[in-house]
Protein backbone atom coordinates (compact mmCIF):
# COMPACT_ATOMS: atom_id res chain seq x y z
CA UNK A 1 0.00 0.00 0.00
CA UNK A 2 1.45 3.58 -1.15
CA UNK A 3 2.20 5.91 1.58
CA UNK A 4 0.07 8.80 1.82
CA UNK A 5 2.47 12.72 1.39
CA UNK A 6 2.02 15.18 3.73
CA UNK A 7 0.09 17.04 1.73
CA UNK A 8 -2.21 13.92 0.84
CA UNK A 9 -2.61 12.77 4.65
CA UNK A 10 -3.53 16.83 5.14
CA UNK A 11 -5.62 17.06 2.59
CA UNK A 12 -7.85 13.37 3.70
CA UNK A 13 -8.13 15.32 7.41
CA UNK A 14 -9.54 18.30 5.84
CA UNK A 15 -12.03 16.63 3.98
CA UNK A 16 -13.02 14.37 7.03
CA UNK A 17 -13.69 16.85 9.14
CA UNK A 18 -15.95 18.50 6.28
CA UNK A 19 -17.71 15.30 5.92
CA UNK A 20 -17.74 15.34 10.33
CA UNK A 21 -19.45 18.57 10.36
CA UNK A 22 -22.22 18.21 7.45
CA UNK A 23 -23.15 14.60 8.58
CA UNK A 24 -23.21 15.52 12.29
CA UNK A 25 -20.80 12.51 12.82
CA UNK A 26 -22.97 10.56 14.87
CA UNK A 27 -22.05 12.13 18.16
CA UNK A 28 -18.56 13.38 17.03
CA UNK A 29 -17.54 9.97 16.20
CA UNK A 30 -14.76 9.31 13.70
CA UNK A 31 -13.49 6.05 12.46
CA UNK A 32 -9.80 7.96 11.16
CA UNK A 33 -8.96 10.85 13.60
CA UNK A 34 -9.17 10.86 17.78
CA UNK A 35 -11.07 13.81 19.18
CA UNK A 36 -9.89 13.47 22.17
CA UNK A 37 -10.55 17.24 22.76
CA UNK A 38 -14.02 16.13 23.61
CA UNK A 39 -13.92 14.74 26.49
CA UNK A 40 -15.56 15.99 29.42
CA UNK A 41 -13.46 18.33 32.17
CA UNK A 42 -12.57 16.06 34.78
CA UNK A 43 -11.87 12.90 32.60
CA UNK A 44 -8.70 11.63 30.92
CA UNK A 45 -7.40 9.58 28.00
CA UNK A 46 -3.99 7.46 27.56
CA UNK A 47 -2.25 6.84 24.25
CA UNK A 48 0.98 5.46 23.33
CA UNK A 49 2.65 7.57 20.85
CA UNK A 50 4.24 6.17 17.31
CA UNK A 51 6.85 7.27 15.43
CA UNK A 52 6.55 8.57 12.12
CA UNK A 53 7.73 6.14 9.11
CA UNK A 54 9.78 8.72 7.94
CA UNK A 55 13.16 8.33 9.70
CA UNK A 56 14.41 11.18 8.15
CA UNK A 57 11.88 13.46 10.10
CA UNK A 58 14.17 15.04 12.84
CA UNK A 59 11.37 15.25 15.12
CA UNK A 60 10.75 11.59 15.24
CA UNK A 61 7.04 11.63 15.90
CA UNK A 62 5.28 14.55 14.93
CA UNK A 63 4.86 17.27 11.96
CA UNK A 64 3.81 20.54 13.11
CA UNK A 65 0.80 21.80 10.85
CA UNK A 66 0.24 25.44 10.14
CA UNK A 67 -3.35 26.57 9.45
CA UNK A 68 -5.95 29.85 9.08
CA UNK A 69 -9.17 29.64 10.65
CA UNK A 70 -11.79 31.80 9.03
CA UNK A 71 -15.36 32.59 9.05
CA UNK A 72 -17.20 32.16 5.29
CA UNK A 73 -20.93 32.17 5.41
CA UNK A 74 -21.08 32.00 9.02
CA UNK A 75 -18.82 28.41 9.56
CA UNK A 76 -15.55 28.23 10.29
CA UNK A 77 -12.71 26.93 8.01
CA UNK A 78 -9.64 25.84 8.34
CA UNK A 79 -7.39 26.42 5.74
CA UNK A 80 -3.47 25.63 5.62
CA UNK A 81 -0.90 27.85 5.65
CA UNK A 82 0.68 28.00 2.03
CA UNK A 83 4.07 29.19 4.14
CA UNK A 84 4.12 25.51 5.53
CA UNK A 85 5.36 24.47 1.45
CA UNK A 86 7.13 27.42 1.50
CA UNK A 87 5.19 29.43 -0.09
CA UNK A 88 4.06 32.78 0.75
CA UNK A 89 1.02 33.32 2.66
CA UNK A 90 -1.57 35.75 1.86
CA UNK A 91 -3.76 35.41 4.68
CA UNK A 92 -0.50 35.82 7.02
CA UNK A 93 0.40 39.04 5.07
CA UNK A 94 -2.88 40.33 5.99
CA UNK A 95 -2.64 39.43 9.65
CA UNK A 96 0.83 41.30 9.90
CA UNK A 97 -0.71 44.44 7.74
CA UNK A 98 -3.18 44.76 10.66
CA UNK A 99 -1.02 44.54 13.48
CA UNK A 100 1.49 46.93 11.88
CA UNK A 101 -1.42 49.28 11.83
CA UNK A 102 -3.16 48.71 14.58
CA UNK A 103 -0.46 47.29 17.06
CA UNK A 104 0.23 44.56 19.35
CA UNK A 105 -3.19 44.66 20.93
CA UNK A 106 -4.81 44.30 17.05
CA UNK A 107 -8.05 41.69 17.41
CA UNK A 108 -7.79 41.48 13.63
CA UNK A 109 -4.27 40.93 13.30
CA UNK A 110 -5.22 37.90 16.03
CA UNK A 111 -7.67 37.12 13.82
CA UNK A 112 -5.93 36.26 10.49
CA UNK A 113 -3.18 35.04 12.39
CA UNK A 114 -1.83 31.38 11.82
CA UNK A 115 -2.72 28.69 14.70
CA UNK A 116 -0.03 25.93 15.21
CA UNK A 117 -0.47 22.30 15.75
CA UNK A 118 1.61 19.33 15.65
CA UNK A 119 -0.03 16.01 14.00
CA UNK A 120 0.53 12.67 15.95
CA UNK A 121 -0.12 9.11 15.28
CA UNK A 122 -1.34 7.23 18.66
CA UNK A 123 -2.47 3.90 19.53
CA UNK A 124 -5.20 4.48 21.76
CA UNK A 125 -5.11 2.27 25.27
CA UNK A 126 -7.85 4.03 27.16
CA UNK A 127 -10.55 6.21 25.68
CA UNK A 128 -13.06 8.08 28.09
CA UNK A 129 -15.30 9.27 25.07
CA UNK A 130 -18.64 7.93 24.77
CA UNK A 131 -19.05 4.99 22.34
CA UNK A 132 -20.44 5.61 18.77
CA UNK A 133 -24.60 6.18 18.79
CA UNK A 134 -25.13 3.67 15.75
CA UNK A 135 -22.74 1.46 16.21
CA UNK A 136 -21.10 0.95 19.64
CA UNK A 137 -17.34 1.44 18.88
CA UNK A 138 -15.09 3.09 21.21
CA UNK A 139 -11.83 4.17 20.01
CA UNK A 140 -9.62 1.97 22.57
CA UNK A 141 -7.68 -0.28 21.02
CA UNK A 142 -7.51 1.64 17.47
CA UNK A 143 -4.43 3.59 15.88
CA UNK A 144 -5.39 7.11 14.51
CA UNK A 145 -3.96 11.03 13.64
CA UNK A 146 -4.80 13.41 16.27
CA UNK A 147 -3.26 17.11 16.84
CA UNK A 148 -1.73 18.01 19.91
CA UNK A 149 -1.94 21.91 20.86
CA UNK A 150 1.00 23.99 22.35
CA UNK A 151 -0.54 22.27 26.30
CA UNK A 152 0.66 19.26 25.29
CA UNK A 153 3.72 19.53 23.30
CA UNK A 154 5.07 21.90 26.15
CA UNK A 155 4.34 18.73 28.37
CA UNK A 156 6.15 16.57 25.82
CA UNK A 157 8.95 18.56 25.13
CA UNK A 158 10.01 19.07 28.64
CA UNK A 159 9.58 15.96 29.60
CA UNK A 160 11.81 14.51 27.05
CA UNK A 161 14.27 16.66 27.97
CA UNK A 162 14.23 16.35 31.80
CA UNK A 163 13.62 12.79 32.34
CA UNK A 164 15.17 9.45 30.88
CA UNK A 165 12.47 8.35 29.38
CA UNK A 166 14.23 6.84 26.36
CA UNK A 167 12.40 5.76 23.52
CA UNK A 168 9.39 6.15 24.50
CA UNK A 169 7.81 5.03 21.35
CA UNK A 170 9.00 1.75 21.50
CA UNK A 171 6.58 -1.11 21.17
CA UNK A 172 7.63 -3.30 24.44
CA UNK A 173 9.79 -0.23 26.81
CA UNK A 174 8.08 2.82 25.64
CA UNK A 175 5.92 4.90 28.36
CA UNK A 176 2.19 5.60 27.40
CA UNK A 177 1.27 9.06 27.89
CA UNK A 178 -1.82 10.64 29.79
CA UNK A 179 -3.80 13.46 28.55
CA UNK A 180 -6.19 14.74 31.49
CA UNK A 181 -8.59 17.65 30.97
CA UNK A 182 -8.47 19.72 33.95
CA UNK A 183 -10.87 22.57 35.11
CA UNK A 184 -9.85 25.82 33.69
CA UNK A 185 -12.63 28.60 32.39
CA UNK A 186 -14.79 27.68 30.22
CA UNK A 187 -12.73 24.73 28.54
CA UNK A 188 -10.57 23.20 30.82
CA UNK A 189 -6.80 22.79 30.81
CA UNK A 190 -4.73 20.34 29.54
CA UNK A 191 -1.24 21.75 31.31
CA UNK A 192 -2.12 20.38 34.28
CA UNK A 193 -1.87 16.44 34.94
CA UNK A 194 -1.09 15.73 31.30
CA UNK A 195 2.47 14.11 30.89
CA UNK A 196 4.33 10.30 30.07
CA UNK A 197 3.10 7.50 32.30
CA UNK A 198 5.81 6.66 35.45
CA UNK A 199 6.64 3.15 34.04
CA UNK A 200 7.26 2.00 30.78
CA UNK A 201 4.94 -0.79 29.47
CA UNK A 202 4.66 -3.07 26.59
CA UNK A 203 1.94 -3.03 23.98
CA UNK A 204 0.31 -6.41 23.34
CA UNK A 205 1.82 -8.40 21.20
CA UNK A 206 -1.45 -9.02 18.40
CA UNK A 207 -2.46 -5.02 18.84
CA UNK A 208 1.67 -4.83 17.51
CA UNK A 209 0.80 -6.54 14.53
CA UNK A 210 -1.97 -4.71 13.09
CA UNK A 211 -0.52 -1.30 14.02
CA UNK A 212 0.63 1.16 10.48
CA UNK A 213 3.17 3.57 10.93
CA UNK A 214 3.17 5.83 8.11
CA UNK A 215 4.63 9.23 6.86
CA UNK A 216 3.24 12.22 8.57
Amino acid sequence: MAKLSRIELLKQKLQEEKAKKETGGGGGYSSDIYPFWQMEVGSQARVRILPDANEDNPFMFYVDRLEHKIGINGEDKRIPCRTMHGEDCPICELSRKYYKEEGKGSKNGKYYYRNKTSLVRVLVVEDPLPANKDTGETYEGKVLNTQFGYQLMEKIKEQISSDDLGDFTDFNEGYDFIIKKTPQGDYGTYAVGSGFARRPSAIDADIQESIELIDL
